[in-house]
């Protein structure tokens, strides 16, 4: 069952772009580096709890100039903020917000760049010596 659930969250993870859980970046062939980023016993523990978050937040100085909608999104994994800041249009911050009208079409376009057939069927994978 573990297994499966991992497989899911890394999936998810994957598909929405959470980069920030890959910033050690590609794994070697050759050995297992010491500062890992993408740990999966704290990504997908035994259980694990992924939620998006829409939050209004009138008074945020996040808010585009000239912008009236106050809305807001975050991501939650097990209870700790998700960094959304390399998506197109959020910027970094303790909370985790990023502007929902700034957050969707980058999410779309993350979307839209996914070559499924490419990735998935034709994609040859070498490992260098």
């Amino acid at each position: 069952m573990f297994e499966a659930l991992l497989t899911v969250i890394s999936a998810v993870i994957t598909s929405l772009n959470f980069s920030s859980f890959a910033t050690s970046g590609p794994l070697p062939h050759d050995h297992i580096p010491d500062d890992l980023s993408f740990v999966t016993s704290s990504i997908a523990p035994f259980s694990s709890n992924l939620h998006s978050q829409i939050l209004s937040c009138p008074s945020s100085p996040l808010i585009p100039k000239g912008k009236t909608d106050t809305r807001f999104v975050r991501w939650i994994l097990n209870d700790g903020v998700v960094p959304i800041a390399n998506m197109e249009g959020c910027v970094e911050n303790d909370d985790g917000l990023c502007y929902l009208d700034s957050y969707l079409p980058s999410l779309q376009k993350w979307i839209e760049s996914v070559d499924f057939d490419y990735d998935c069927c034709e994609l040859t994978w070498f490992l260098s010596p």
